[in-house]
């Protein structure tokens, strides 16, 4: 696999980077489902998590490759997919490779960590038997850190 150098794998919206993604995985022969979900890009485009398999359905071993759990963090994941895509060698004859691009399309979409519902997909779980009881003691000083309503600015030079 050549170099990740320049923009050949960035893309630079969320609605470019699934087009391409589409396309590559169809143009490499896999399998697509594509996963709706509630809400649109600011291009208009559809939200959805797409899942490209290639190898066999019935593989001994799977590798998973997912992207954009936290939106933001997909451009760099993405770019890593559409690598693999293009440039993907022969895989064994008992291993698939499970592609998920854009765990949280919102958040890829919109430029922010969280979802459409402002759920941290990578934090915001309960493990088998848990029961949620509320925020831990302190965090709500610490939300408008964590979370901010704007984004950062460079202030005046």
């Amino acid at each position: 696999m050549g170099v990740m150098g320049g923009n050949k794998w960035f893309s630079a919206d969320y609605s470019t980077s699934r087009h391409r993604f589409l396309k590559l995985a169809e143009a490499a022969g896999a399998s697509l489902e594509s996963l709706p979900i509630p809400g649109q890009a600011p291009d208009g485009d559809p939200l959805a998590i797409d899942v490209a398999w290639l190898g066999p359905r019935g593989a001994r071993r799977a590798v998973v490759v997912s992207s954009g759990t936290h939106g933001i963090e997909g451009f760099m994941g993405a770019a890593v997919q559409l690598a693999l895509l293009d440039e993907l060698p022969a895989l064994p004859d008992d291993v698939a490779l499970v592609l998920v691009h854009a765990i949280n399309p919102y958040g890829f979409a919109h430029v922010r960590r969280v979802d459409g519902q402002n759920i941290d997909l990578n934090r915001n779980f309960l493990r088998p038997g848990e029961t949620w009881t509320g925020a831990p003691d302190g965090y709500a000083e610490l939300d408008a850190l964590l979370n901010p309503r704007t984004a950062p600015g460079l202030g005046s030079r």
